[in-house]
């Protein structure tokens, strides 16, 4: 019955985990929304200083620090998730963002590198320009959706959209991959 919160990333100054976890606090100590649990899916640098950040925020009930997982299982934590959060100070379209995308997930990512491209707000997720409080606005709309059952499934349908229109499946990449070779070897001839 609770809303599962995913990100999956190191835990390195440039994926800016901090702002989920400002988030978390804002849900929580701000807006007394605790019907959720937030899962923090990697590893590095920062794993202590968040772990501490947690305990310090009395954070301990909605926050659980996972560590790694192989990849093989991580389509396993985001089917188990409601929403995908990446906040990264770079452009956030890598490879966790497109798996929570093949998985159907919410986004809530920052505009930034090519993000805009992929999320649109309110469409198949939503994207926010950064600013310092961003984390006050995610939580806002992470309670919308958690109380807006209409909006959770258009913007669910947004995401399947984008899935069939954006994303190949691996027969039509290895397709594509052997006509791409195909057209080289006969411009060669």
């Amino acid at each position: 019955s609770k809303l599962v919160l995913c990100s999956i990333s190191r835990l390195e100054s440039w994926k800016r985990v901090d702002r989920i976890l400002k988030t978390v606090k804002t849900l929580v100590q701000e807006k007394n929304f605790t019907n959720f649990i937030y899962l923090m899916i990697g590893e590095g640098g920062l794993k202590t200083e968040y772990e501490k950040f947690v305990k310090d925020q009395n954070l301990d009930a909605y926050v659980k620090i996972i560590g790694a997982v192989p990849n093989t299982e991580v389509k396993k934590y985001l089917n188990f998730a409601d929403v995908f959060l990446s906040t990264y100070d770079l452009s956030n379209v890598g490879n966790p963002l497109l798996e929570a995308i093949r998985c159907n997930k919410i986004i809530f990512t920052l505009n930034n590198g090519s993000t805009a491209e992929w999320i649109k707000l309110e469409e198949n997720g939503f994207i926010y320009d950064i600013d310092e409080h961003v984390h006050q606005r995610i939580a806002a709309d992470i309670i919308r959706i958690s109380e807006n059952a209409v909006l959770r499934q258009n913007i669910i349908k947004g995401v399947q959209k984008l899935e069939q229109d954006k994303l190949w499946t691996w027969k039509e990449r290895m397709d594509a991959e052997v006509k791409a070779v195909e057209d080289l070897l006969d411009n060669e001839n």
